[in-house]
C-alpha cells in the first residue's frame, strides 16, 4: 500500500505527512527524530544493494523494538527513518538515542563483517510549528550529530 516501506514494513513519509495533522493536535510535548546509517553508500558499496537491504530491513527491525511503546517509527527512505516520541523533551529523546545508538552499535548485522553506526537528529516541536520548519531543525541536528564524529545524538538548539 501506499503508507508502507515496501522494504520494512514500516510506515512510510506519506502516512507521517498525514499523521502529522494529529500530532500537532494533540498538545503534547513531542520530538521528531531524524535517523540514519554512517556511512551507509561505502557499505552499500562493499557488500551490494542486496546485503545492504538486509542490513536495512534488520535495523528496522531493531529500532521498532528499541522504540516500543514510546513512539513511533517510520521508514523515509533508503537507509533513513523517521521516529515520533510523545511526550517526549530533547533531553528525553536524546537519551533514549543514545542508548539506541549504544545498542546497535554492538549488533553483528547479517552479511556484514564489521558493525555498524548510526545518528540521529533530534527536535523539540513547539507548538503551532509547522512540519517544514521541525523537519529542519532535526536535519540541522542530523548534520551536527554527523559532524561531530557520526555514531551520536544530537538535539537541535543544545
Amino acid at each position: 500500500d501506499k503508507y508502507t516501506s515496501d522494504l520494512t514494513a514500516l510506515p512510510n513519509l506519506k502516512q507521517f505527512q498525514q499523521d502529522w495533522e494529529k500530532f500537532a493536535e494533540i498538545r503534547c510535548p513531542f520530538c521528531l527524530a531524524f535517523i540514519d546509517i554512517d556511512n551507509f553508500k561505502a557499505i552499500n558499496a562493499e557488500i551490494g544493494h542486496d546485503k545492504a537491504d538486509v542490513v536495512i530491513i534488520e535495523l528496522s527491525e531493531i529500532l521498532r523494538s528499541l522504540l516500543n511503546g514510546r513512539g513511533k517509527l517510520y521508514h523515509r527512505s533508503g537507509d533513513e527513518f523517521l521516529a515520533y516520541l510523545p511526550n517526549s523533551d530533547g533531553k528525553e529523546a536524546d537519551y533514549l538515542f543514545e542508548r539506541v545508538i549504544s545498542i546497535v552499535t554492538q549488533h553483528s548485522f547479517t552479511g556484514l563483517p564489521r558493525n555498524i553506526s548510526i545518528s540521529a537528529g533530534i527536535a523539540q516541536y513547539e507548538r503551532g510549528m509547522p512540519l517544514d520548519a521541525l523537519s529542519e531543525n532535526a536535519n540541522l541536528a542530523m548534520k551536527q550529530a554527523k559532524e561531530q564524529g557520526k555514531g551520536r545524538a544530537f538535539v537541535f538548539g543544545s
